[in-house]
């Protein structure tokens, strides 16, 4: 994937042209002999750019853009594979992209990329467009803090999924073995669950046969099969059906 161009709506927005090549966003110091007074490179849009890049992309809403950039377009010109796409996404409609002239919403949006960029249109859990579009654009000032971190808060089976996919590494196992976890997590719930239960907790506290209940249960569905098996219907039923009916008619009026 390579980034061509990002431009906006409103003329304020100076638009950015991506070169071949590596691309660096400089900016000048007001006060570059005071150490002190707080001006830093900060506001020059080095983290807004690459917000708008995620933007662009599929990211989730960002409200401090409806309130503070109502009605603002922003479009991400890019390629990939040699063909040329694009993506706008207006600051007042986030929950819907305009993709190559198509409407589609954030999910179609994901799932496009995903497939576009990495092949994949059946992911694992955990494993999603921003999750793998993060580990090349970082846009949270904390995703440079260590080496693995990407997302905030993301957690450790999602970075080692991630990571070992992007490195080519066959995930199967990882995936099979966080099923296997959460199954034995929702064993383990059921089984406390359970034992809380008043009924079952006669059992666990050796109050209860279960042994004894199942023969007994058993010998009772035994008898009512037997009852029912012997049982006739009468040859004059609906006679006195209809006899009875009359004389219930009779008593009552």
């Amino acid at each position: 994937m390579k980034l061509k161009c990002l431009r906006a709506n409103q003329s304020s927005f100076h638009t950015i042209n991506f070169k071949e090549g590596l691309n660096i966003i400089v900016g000048k110091q007001a006060s570059p002999h005071n150490e002190n007074d707080g001006n830093t490179y900060n506001g020059v849009g080095k983290s807004f750019v690459l917000h708008l890049i995620h933007f662009c992309l599929g990211s989730n809403k960002i409200d401090s853009f409806t309130k503070n950039l109502p009605d603002w377009v922003f479009t991400l010109e890019f390629e990939v594979d040699g063909k040329d796409y694009f993506a706008s996404r207006n600051t007042s409609e986030q929950n819907r992209i305009n993709f190559c002239g198509k409407d589609i919403s954030l999910k179609v949006m994901r799932e496009s990329m995903l497939n576009l960029c990495f092949g994949i249109s059946d992911p694992p859990k955990n494993m999603t467009w921003n999750t793998l579009f993060s580990r090349f654009v970082r846009r949270y000032r904390s995703s440079y803090s260590k080496f693995d971190t990407y997302i905030p808060k993301e957690s450790d089976y999602s970075k080692i999924l991630n990571t070992l996919y992007l490195l080519g590494i066959d995930t199967t196992l990882i995936v099979e073995k966080k099923e296997l976890r959460e199954k034995q997590t929702d064993a383990k719930r059921t089984e406390n669950a359970i034992k809380k239960d008043p009924f079952f907790k006669r059992y666990y506290l050796g109050e209860n046969d279960a042994e004894l209940d199942v023969a007994d249960l058993e010998y009772r569905i035994s008898e009512l099969e037997r009852e029912i098996s012997e049982f006739k219907v009468s040859n004059n039923y609906h006679e006195l059906e209809l006899e009875a009916n009359e004389k219930s008619y009779k008593k009552r009026y």
